[in-house]
């Protein structure tokens, strides 16, 4: 066969290979990563090492607590999204 038939095919096999790689879901360490510098672009003086992450319960797959005297308080889906954001006071509140 020639080479040229298969181009087509090859050409879709690449572009799903790219959709695939676009959509897959994050791991953990990346959406902590990502809440934490998102914390600290929004909070003067935050850090991004002031956060700390449990397991969610519910729609939550990650709750992400950052901030010491005021906690911020980011729950997360499986795809890395905030589905939620909560201000806190005392430490340890949230987590």
């Amino acid at each position: 066969m020639r080479p040229v038939l298969w181009l087509p095919v090859l050409l879709v096999c690449v572009l799903a290979a790219v959709y695939g790689l676009r959509l897959r879901a994050p791991d953990m360490g990346e959406a902590i990563e990502r809440v934490a510098r998102l914390h600290a672009d929004r909070v003067p003086g935050a850090k991004a090492s002031d956060c700390a992450a449990t397991p969610g319960d519910g729609n939550a797959w990650l709750v992400v607590a950052c901030g010491d005297a005021v906690r911020t308080v980011y729950r997360l889906d499986r795809s890395g999204r905030v589905i939620a954001r909560q201000a806190m006071d005392g430490p340890g509140a949230g987590l």
